[in-house]
């Protein structure tokens, strides 16, 4: 009788074991969103067998830390940085900002503007005209919204240059980054260029700026 009890804990501890496991494992096999990830070319996985040890440093953040030091010292902090996927993840150890990047699993439920932002993945088709008016009137609301409602605020855009880094690879604003620059431009002003990454400031649209300039 008390072997039978203890495989029947067994099991119940298993099967709540699995059942977390199951439970938190769901977003990564929502078929809508895998598919949305197939259509824009976004990384599928982050790991892997054969991930070698070279891959930790040619694919990690350690390279970095030059850059992201000299772009800690110039950044407001607790403003609001726009980057791909991967720099995304190594700002957000790094700096004391707040991180968006453009993929839909990432920011979606900080405000109904970033949620359909990065929904129609605007910041990936920036070098269309249609598109770059969108994210230029996006930015407006934003300012706006940061004054009035003291929230953190969209002020920069982290644009990654490691051609060495494949994770960066797949992630629309390393892959376009020659053709989303252009436009870029027009509503930022460069900050810091550095060796890997460089740091571009969302121009000030507020009142008083516009008075004083």
């Amino acid at each position: 009788m008390r072997i039978i009890q203890k495989r029947l804990l067994v099991f119940f501890a298993l099967a709540a074991v699995l059942a977390l496991l199951v439970y938190d494992a769901r977003p990564h096999f929502d078929k809508d969103l895998i598919q949305l990830k197939r259509e824009n070319n976004s990384a599928q996985r982050n790991w892997s067998l054969f991930f070698g040890q070279r891959f930790v440093f040619y694919e990690g953040p350690f390279r970095y830390e030059d850059d992201m030091n000299r772009i800690r010292d110039l950044i407001e902090p607790g403003r609001i940085v726009l980057s791909d996927l991967a720099t995304s993840y190594y700002a957000a150890a790094s700096l004391p900002v707040y991180v968006r990047n453009v993929h839909r699993h990432q920011g979606r439920e900080y405000s109904s503007s970033w949620r359909k932002l990065l929904n129609r993945r605007t910041a990936c088709n920036l070098h269309q005209q249609d598109v770059f008016l969108a994210f230029n009137k996006f930015i407006d609301v934003e300012q706006r919204n940061s004054a009035s409602r003291e929230q953190p605020q969209f002020k920069y855009v982290l644009v990654n240059k490691d051609s060495n880094n494949k994770n960066l690879r797949l992630d629309c604003l390393w892959h376009r980054r020659a053709l989303l620059m252009e436009n870029i431009v027009r509503v930022s002003k460069l900050k810091y260029e550095g060796e890997f990454l460089n740091l571009y400031e969302i121009n000030d649209r507020s009142p008083t700026s516009a008075s004083d300039g």
